[in-house]
This record gives C-alpha cells, structure tokens and sequence, in this order.
C-alpha cells in the first residue's frame, strides 16, 4: 500500500504530472500481520491517458544500474496512474545547480 502528501510537490512535469512525497507500507506476512515495514518513496502521478509506458519499460531495463532509480510498482485509480519509485536525496538540480555537497563513506578497504 502507497501513501502519498498532496501538500508535498517535489516537482511537476508536463501534461500535469507531479511527483510528491510517498510511503510505502509493505505488511510482512500478508493482510493480517502484526508488523509493517515503511519505507520513503517518489510518487509520480500521471494522467492515465498520457499512459508512461515506455518509461516504465525504460526503467526496468535499467533496474541493476546504481545511477538508475528504483521503480517499484504502478498503481492507479479513475483518473491517474501512480508510479512508485526510489525517493532520492536530491534532485538533479539539486545537485547541478545549486552545487549540493553528496557525502561519500570512506571504504574500510582503502590504503
């Protein structure tokens, strides 16, 4: 099961897509189970006639990729399609343009 905060956009696209913040709740053990993982999603909502499809087949084939988000899962309703993907910690013009500071772990392994 998807939630999602209408109140928080983390960006728009064309045709009236907009990403906003989600949470996953993956119930361990089925419907009836005590306990429930949670994880930080990207809910991408899209209208359903502007159908994704070729973005969907595009992240798939590139799911192994580190430098590829995640796509988990597509859900819909009467009138969109969600996309379930990775939730990342920036943007790309985050990153690019206002030149955000990605902190690297320093490997056990090193010199």
């Amino acid at each position: 099961q998807v939630w999602y905060a209408e109140n928080h956009e983390l960006g728009t696209g064309c045709n009236g897509t907009i990403v906003f913040r989600g949470i996953r709740v993956d119930l361990e053990g089925g419907e009836d189970a005590d306990f429930a993982s949670h994880r930080e999603v990207a809910v991408k909502r899209v209208q359903k006639r502007f159908l994704p499809q070729l973005e969907i087949e595009m992240l798939l084939r590139c799911r192994a990729h580190q430098n590829i988000i995640t796509y988990f899962f597509t859900e819909s309703d009467n009138n969109f399609r969600y996309l379930v993907l990775e939730l990342c910690d920036a943007s790309l013009y985050d990153y690019v343009e206002k030149k955000m500071t990605i902190w690297q772990p320093i490997s056990s392994n090193s010199p």
